[in-house]
């Protein structure tokens, strides 16, 4: 009998019954499929072995005038910069308003509505229909020649840093105030964003703002229903994403300067930091879908896995989603909490070329692509403490461990050993780790020498430290044939680059939700024998090592029975 082709297509389908989604890859974690391949997403390493206290939300990397390379983040209380060697210095303003942390519910008369909850007890945050959240801290930034501009919209300045380390940034003059976001576009205008207001300096001069008869300083009130929350320069000008709906700016010159029309409606943005512009326009994620803008009108981007997405968001922390391009492998991936998480833990990437989407679990607060530098940089969210040596005796998954010095404890979430410095990935239970000794409930012990949040490179070599899984992929329900009959496989016939590299595993089953037989798994060979069967498969490949490929995989199967 001739062989019966797994013809799989790129994507990940997730929603709907098991015969909708037969045929494809229903579920995955860091993979992605690239110019026909199928190919696990890159590995990771600390870029600097410096780490902050607390998350960072907002990332931008840029380079000086003489070709000297930044990168800048922002906390809810501090602004920092990486040097190329990992080195980092506090920039932080000392005008600085402190913001959110989390996203927290508003209180006092009118945050939420009457009679929801017990009267005399704290509000939940469990969904955002109750009451009206004020939405975690985060960052925007750009450039104004070499100079960076940064705003953090829980402050409400506009601050610019001349690039002298170890001086903080400073408050722009004259520029507005109570504003929510800024933007440098092609003109070199910068913009400034209150909720409706949108401001934009002289052209060349990000010190005059107000407008007079002899330079090109503006101010328009948007018609909007929403309120602004970022923007992003695209070609020929800017787009202003609200909470309800889109509007794009075009440089007309004297007198009126600017023009602003919406472009779109009932497409707001999630969170300020959920949109990125690329090649083909600005993408970004909605409070219910996923949108672009290339010119014209926004558009719906098709998602296979949407329901997936807004099904697991936690919603009371939606304000952390954010977006970040990967121009190599034509990509925009979504960060967003799941469940009960308060920190982004799960992804959803989109192929702008191929129009298909990927899934997975990976925990970032933050991250940009190569340009400034030539690996993306991302930020972690786990809280990570750096041993100075090796562990003495066993620090396991779920040990509580306290300092020797400090009252601070936690629980390990993760151990990784195999570098000269071990990392422990941990929630913290109670107080401040300090640089001290530490012991764990089964008895091993360690000095820590950093600990806090992380900036690292991404898509190297193959080394997934903390990730809740390896790369894998799994197809939904496969009708073996027609699908009417039992089949008996004997063999696999594997497209894999790297024999060995993957390792599959087989389910079968007789009918649609009925039980399925699982039939381990195997190390591919060319070919493999197998003995099972049924009128469905599914299959799973799992990472075994190496950078692997795979296609298109074939079965030998015959007429079998229920005996």
């Amino acid at each position: 009998m001739p062989y019966i082709p797994l013809n799989i297509p790129p994507g990940v389908k997730k929603g709907g019954t098991d015969l909708q989604s037969s045929g494809r890859w229903a579920d995955a974690n860091l993979v992605r499929w690239h110019e026909g391949n199928l190919m696990p997403v890159g590995g990771w390493r600390n870029r600097s072995n410096q780490p902050v206290p607390y998350p960072i939300r907002g990332l931008f990397g840029w380079k000086s005038n003489s070709g000297s390379r930044y990168v800048v983040g922002g906390t809810y209380e501090k602004l920092y910069v990486w040097m190329p060697a990992g080195a980092i210095y506090d920039i932080t303003p000392t005008s600085f308003g402190v913001g959110q942390l989390n996203a927290t519910g508003m209180v006092g008369y009118g945050s939420g509505y009457y009679n929801t909850q017990n009267y005399n007890e704290p509000r939940s945050l469990s969904g955002t229909t109750n009451q009206v959240l004020l939405p975690s801290t985060g960052w925007t930034f750009s450039t104004f020649g070499e100079n960076l501009i940064a705003n953090s919209p829980d402050d409400g300045k506009v601050y610019q840093w001349a690039l002298t380390l170890g001086t903080p940034a400073q408050v722009l003059s004259n520029a507005p105030t109570s504003v929510r976001a800024i933007c440098v576009d092609d003109q070199r205008f910068l913009w400034a964003f209150q909720a409706r207001e949108v401001y934009w300096s002289d052209q060349e001069d990000n010190n005059t703002w107000t407008s007079t008869a002899t330079n090109q300083a503006g101010q328009i009130t948007l018609q909007t229903t929403g309120r602004i929350v970022c923007a992003e320069k695209t070609r020929g000008g800017i787009v202003i994403l609200t909470t309800d709906d889109c509007h794009a700016t075009q440089y007309i010159g004297q007198p009126f300067i600017h023009s602003i029309q919406r472009v779109g409606t009932s497409c707001g943005i999630i969170s300020s930091l959920a949109s990125v512009s690329i090649d083909i326009g600005v993408v970004w994620m909605g409070e219910q879908g996923f949108f672009r803008f290339s010119g014209g009108q926004v558009m719906e981007i098709p998602c296979e896995v949407s329901d997936h997405v807004y099904s697991n968001l936690n919603t009371s922390q939606q304000s952390k989603c954010h977006a970040v391009s990967n121009a190599k492998y034509d990509e925009v991936i979504f960060f967003y909490p799941s469940g009960n998480s308060e920190e982004c833990d799960n992804y959803a990437s989109w192929n702008y070329k191929t129009n298909t989407w990927a899934i997975g679990k990976l925990a970032r607060s933050s991250g940009i692509d190569v340009g400034t530098f030539a690996l993306p940089l991302y930020t972690t969210c786990e809280y990570i403490l750096r041993l100075s040596s090796a562990i003495t005796g066993t620090i396991a998954v779920g040990d509580t461990i306290t300092g020797s010095n400090s009252t601070a404890t936690a629980t390990v979430l993760g151990v990784d050993t195999s570098g000269a410095n071990p990392l422990i990935s941990v929630t913290v239970l109670t107080g401040t780790f300090q640089n001290e000794n530490i012991t764990s409930s089964s008895g091993g012990s360690g000095s820590i020498s950093a600990h806090g949040h992380f900036l690292q490179e991404h898509e190297v070599g193959s080394d997934y430290t903390f990730a809740s899984e390896l790369p894998f992929v799994e197809s939904g329900a496969i009708q073996i044939g027609a699908g009417d009959r039992i089949m008996a496989v004997n063999e696999v016939i594997p497209d894999e680059k790297t024999l060995g590299s993957v390792t599959a595993n087989f389910k079968t089953r007789l009918f649609p939700t009925g039980s399925e037989t699982d039939h381990g798994s195997v190390t591919l060979a060319n070919p493999t024998s197998v003995r099972f069967q049924g009128r469905e498969i599914r299959m799973r490949l799992t990472n075994a090592s190496n950078d692997w490929r795979v296609g298109s995989f074939r079965l030998n199967a015959i007429a079998g029975s229920k005996r």
